[in-house]
Parts: structure tokens; sequence; C-alpha cells
């Protein structure tokens, strides 16, 4: 019972070792820019921070200042160096080379942390909102293939049947 209990909590904190791994690594900097970004946006959710998923990277950084100002007052530059990177890996010919994303990520993850209520933190630890969402948007798709597989069954049942219904009409004729 422990074990499903800490469940979310563990994967949430492999996912975040597996992405400040890949947001510290050079040799392909955009993979680390999506890493890096990634991993903020999955904090924010953790934290109850409120985003919109069709903000821009400038947008996300906005919001956070206006709901968090000591954050900026500490970690603007951690913050615009993840949202640079992350636009020049979507819009630009070539990824902002050569920066430290996991040092930027790490950085304003802890602040956000610090600037969060004792609840958010204990919740993001123990039940993770990045994790949830995405295991209910997991499970809401295998639903969702499961019904279209016993509708696509159910269609093909009434096809034989409507079938095998017309060929005996036609042979007892």
């Amino acid at each position: 019972m422990l074990a499903l209990l800490a469940a979310p909590g563990a994967r949430r904190w492999l996912l975040r070792r597996r992405r400040l791994r890949m947001a510290g690594r050079g040799d392909d900097p955009a993979t680390a820019a999506y890493a890096a970004w990634d991993e903020l946006l999955d904090t924010l959710v953790d934290l109850d921070i409120a985003y919109q998923p069709s903000d821009t990277p400038r947008g996300v950084v906005r919001r956070l200042r206006e709901i968090r100002p000591p954050l900026i007052e500490t970690s603007v530059t951690e913050i615009g160096l993840l949202a640079r990177a992350v636009e020049q890996a979507r819009y630009a010919p070539a990824p902002l080379p050569g920066v430290d994303l996991q040092q930027a990520a790490s950085s304003v993850a802890s602040e956000l942390r610090l600037t969060a209520t004792r609840q958010q933190r204990i919740r993001a630890t123990t039940l993770p909102g990045s994790v949830i969402r995405d295991w209910r948007e997991f499970l809401t798709g295998t639903w969702e293939q499961m019904l279209d597989a016993w509708q696509r069954w159910r269609d093909e049942v009434a096809r034989t049947r409507q079938a095998r219904k017309l060929k005996e009409r036609t042979t007892f004729r």
C-alpha cells in the first residue's frame, strides 16, 4: 500500500532527474531547451501555479512575474534564459548553444518551491499534479481507444449479420 502511495512522487522524481540530466547535456541544445522548459512547466503544475498551455514562453514568464514577484527579484535571468532557449529551439534556425539550462531550471524550481506554501510543497512532493494529469490523460486516451475498438467491432458484427441476412434472402428465392 505504501508503494502505491509513493508511486506518483517517485515517478515525478525520476522524471525530474532525467529532464535535468538532458538539460545539462550540451550535445543537443534543442533537446536540452525542451527538457528544461518541460520541467519548469511541470513544476508550475505541481505547485498549482496558473498558466495557460497556449501561452508562449514569454507569456509564461510574464504570468510568473505577476503571480510570484519574489521569483523575479532573484531568478529573473534564469527564467529569461529558459524562455529564450526554448524560443530559439522552436523558432530559430539554430538553437541557443552553450548555456547551462540545468542550473537555470534547478534554480527557478528551487525558488518556486521556496515561495510556495507548505501545503503546496507537500502536495507537489506526494501527489504531483503533473503526474496525475499525465496518468489521467493516458487513462482517458486508453479508455477512448477501447470504446472505439468496441464500436468498430459492433459495426463489423452488424455488417456481417446484415450481409448474412441479405445472402439468405437471395438464396431462398
